[in-house]
């Protein structure tokens, strides 16, 4: 369904002609940034697999600052890594 701020990508279908240039230019612009998010994600939950099975009900804002707390601390953890990592090869 496509909106103001969501769009969807082209799709070929059988017995209907290729997509064009321009279409499959849009289908890479638009995928690209969700690939790199995917990755990213990927990355961070290969890190950190204990994000698959925290197992917490929330019950009240104590519990939601919690679960919310060890989520940015994994992210920031991931990110320092990440440029460490990309600072000592590079």
């Amino acid at each position: 369904m496509n909106s103001s701020i969501m769009g969807t990508s082209y799709k070929s279908s059988v017995g209907h002609a290729s997509l064009t240039a321009g279409q499959h230019w849009f289908n890479d612009v638009l995928n690209s940034p969700r690939a790199g998010v995917k990755n990213a994600i990927g990355v961070w939950d290969g890190r950190f697999p204990r994000l698959r099975n925290i197992r917490m009900r929330i019950n009240g804002k104590a519990s939601m600052v919690k679960v919310i707390k060890y989520t940015t601390v994994t992210i920031i953890l991931t990110t320092f890594a990440l440029r460490h990592h990309s600072s000592m090869n590079g």
